[in-house]
C-alpha cells in the first residue's frame, strides 16, 4: 500500500511538472460544473485480531461488489492545469454477517453478528492535467464516510471513515457530456467489536465480554462514470 501513495504523489509531482512546462490546448473544455452516475467493481478487504481470555490470532478475508452511485462537482481549469472539487455518494448497502459460539454452559448455543454499511460519501480534491480539448488525466485524494449498523451482542459503532486515493481520465464530449475512468483504493480506520456479555438466561453468555475482534479494512475498486459538464 505504500508503494501505491508514492506512486500518486509521483504522479502529482509529473502533473505539477506539466503545469509549468506543457502546452496543451483546450483546458476551458474540462471546466464546469458536472454531475453524473457511475457504477463500480470494488473489492473488499480487512486483515484484522480476534483476542479472548485464551487465544488470539490473526486473520483476513476478501470479498467484492458491483456498486453504483452519484458524482456531482465543478472543475476549475487553467490552459493546462486545473483543480477538481466535489462529491461521490453511494446509497447502497453491503451485508457481512458471522455466527459466534457461545462459552460455558451455553456452547451448544451460536448467535449472528452482522455488519451493515451503507451511505458512503466521499468528499474529494483533483489535481487534474488537460492533455488536449477532449482528454484529461488526474489524481484524486478524498475522505470517505460510511454509515454502520451492527446487530449482534457486541458494541455498536456507528460510522466508519477512511482516505481515499485514486487516478483516472476524462473524456469530454463537445454536447457537454464526459466519460471518467478510475481505479482507486479507500484506506479505513480500524474497527473494534467488544463483546458486551449479555447473558442467555441459563447461566452462560453468548459473547463474553472479554472477547474482541479488531479490523483493518481496505477497499480497493475500479469505477465508470458518464454524466455531463455545464
Amino acid at each position: 500500500m505504500r508503494n501505491i501513495k508514492l506512486t500518486l504523489v509521483a504522479a502529482l509531482g509529473l502533473l505539477l511538472a506539466s503545469f509549468t512546462s506543457a502546452q496543451a490546448d483546450g483546458g476551458d473544455a474540462h471546466g464546469g460544473i458536472y454531475a453524473g452516475v457511475n457504477t463500480a467493481v470494488v473489492g473488499f478487504t480487512a486483515s484484522g485480531n480476534h483476542t479472548s481470555a485464551n487465544d488470539k490470532s490473526t486473520g483476513a478475508i476478501g470479498e467484492y461488489a458491483n456498486i453504483g452511485g452519484l458524482e456531482l462537482g465543478y472543475a476549475w481549469m487553467g490552459d493546462t492545469f486545473g483543480l477538481d472539487f466535489g462529491g461521490n455518494f453511494v446509497f447502497g448497502e453491503a451485508k457481512i454477517s458471522s455466527l459466534s459460539t457461545a462459552s460455558g454452559q451455553a456452547s451448544n448455543k451460536t448467535t449472528a453478528i452482522s455488519l451493515e454499511a451503507s451511505d458512503m460519501t466521499t468528499y474529494f480534491i483533483a489535481p487534474t492535467w488537460a492533455v488536449s480539448d477532449t482528454s484529461s488525466l488526474y489524481v484524486k485524494f478524498g475522505k470517505t464516510a460510511v454509515d454502520l449498523r451492527v446487530v449482534g451482542d457486541v458494541n455498536k459503532p456507528t460510522s466508519l471513515d477512511g482516505d481515499n486515493y485514486a487516478f483516472g481520465s476524462t473524456t469530454q464530449l463537445a454536447s457537454g457530456l464526459y466519460i471518467k475512468t478510475e481505479a482507486g483504493f479507500t484506506e479505513y480506520d480500524s474497527i473494534k467489536l467488544t463483546g458486551l456479555g449479555t447473558s442467555d438466561g441459563i447461566g452462560g453468555t453468548i459473547i463474553p465480554t472479554t472477547t474482541s475482534i479488531t479490523a483493518e479494512p481496505t477497499v480497493a475498486y475500479g469505477q465508470i462514470s458518464l454524466g455531463y459538464k455545464f
